[in-house]
This record gives C-alpha cells, sequence and structure tokens, in this order.
C-alpha cells in the first residue's frame, strides 16, 4: 500500500513540475516578447521608425535604421493591439505581453509615442467609401494609377497610328473609301 501512495505522489508531483516547466518555458518566451517591445520604443523614441500608411484604423510603422531595420509595426488605434511583423511573419503582439504582465506599460508607451510622433501623418487622412487612407499613401496610389493610365494611353496611341495597308484595303472592300477614318486616308495618302 505504501509503494502505491508514493506511486501516486511521485506521479502528482511529476505532474505538477510538468505544469510549471511548460509556465516557466511560456514565461520565458513572453519576456522575450516584452523586452522586444522595450527595444522597440527606444528605437521609435530615437527616430528609427517610418510612418507607411494609415489603412482604416491600422497604422503601419517601418522601421528604417538600427538593430530593428526591416521590422514592422502595426498598431489598430481601435483596440490598441499592435503587431510586430518581420519577414512577412508576426513575431509577438501586445496580447502576449499583456497577458503575461499586466501592469507592464511598455505596449501603452509604445502606442503613446507612436500616436506622438506620427499625429500628423496619422491625422491626414481621407475617407473614400468608408475607410480612412492616409494622405500620402492614397496620392502615392493615385499617382501609380495615374502612371498606368499614361502608359496605357501611350501604347494604344502608338497602336493607333501603325497602320497596316492590308488592313485598309480590306476595309474599303468592306465598306467603302468614305468608311475610313481621317488618319487612315492620310497614312493612304503618305505612301509613296
Amino acid at each position: 500500500m505504501i509503494e502505491f501512495l508514493i506511486f501516486i505522489f511521485g506521479a502528482v508531483v511529476g505532474y505538477i513540475m510538468n505544469i510549471l516547466y511548460q509556465e516557466l518555458v511560456k514565461y520565458l518566451g513572453v519576456r522575450k516578447n516584452k523586452i522586444l517591445f522595450d527595444s522597440l520604443l527606444t528605437s521609435v523614441e530615437g527616430g528609427e521608425g517610418k510612418f507607411v500608411s494609415r489603412l482604416g484604423d491600422s497604422i503601419t510603422i517601418f522601421l528604417k535604421k538600427g538593430s530593428h531595420v526591416g521590422k514592422y509595426i502595426i498598431y489598430d488605434k481601435t483596440s490598441r493591439y499592435v503587431s510586430i511583423i518581420s519577414d512577412n511573419k508576426e513575431l509577438t503582439n501586445s496580447k502576449k505581453v499583456r497577458l503575461y504582465f499586466p501592469k507592464e506599460t511598455v505596449v501603452d508607451d509604445l502606442i503613446d509615442e507612436i500616436e506622438y510622433r506620427f499625429h500628423e501623418n496619422i491625422e491626414d487622412y481621407v475617407v473614400v467609401s468608408g475607410i480612412k487612407i492616409d494622405r500620402e499613401y492614397l496620392d502615392s496610389m493615385m499617382k501609380k494609377q495615374m502612371d498606368n493610365l499614361d502608359s496605357m494611353y501611350s501604347t494604344y496611341q502608338k497602336k493607333e497610328e501603325s497602320f497596316n495597308i492590308d488592313d485598309i484595303l480590306d476595309k474599303i472592300n468592306q465598306v467603302g473609301f468614305e468608311g475610313l477614318t481621317d488618319k487612315e486616308k492620310n497614312y493612304l495618302k503618305n505612301i509613296k
């Protein structure tokens, strides 16, 4: 009977130790996340962040220098949720830090610093179909679209100006000389 009780006691202690170990591993992992948030806060305070865009209530900041170069901070104004992205993967987020460090202010400090440093960019937006878009981002997207339209129009004009004599003669057979456009008529007049 004593052996059985020792066995049960050992199993319970082992189970508790396993749970404590898992919690410790989780805590240490989250501790790294908190340290990352601390370091990112220092980077943003040091002017290493660059405002990228506002789409709806999501603000994107790119870290352009320092030890975090290439990382993105994505911050949602409504939920005050922050996600840290690198190589298109989430490294960590504010939920993990707040869960294990509820009294820690690093997430709120980072949000406050983003709001302070990039206030003008964040608040300079237009509403398109009910979505807030920062003006600079919208301007750059519109410029790209206009460049694409200009390119398409140039291609269209070049295509329109290059005539094929066989196509024009086929058109004359179908609709007569009067059915030609002025450009086609001019093209025929200028053939030498």
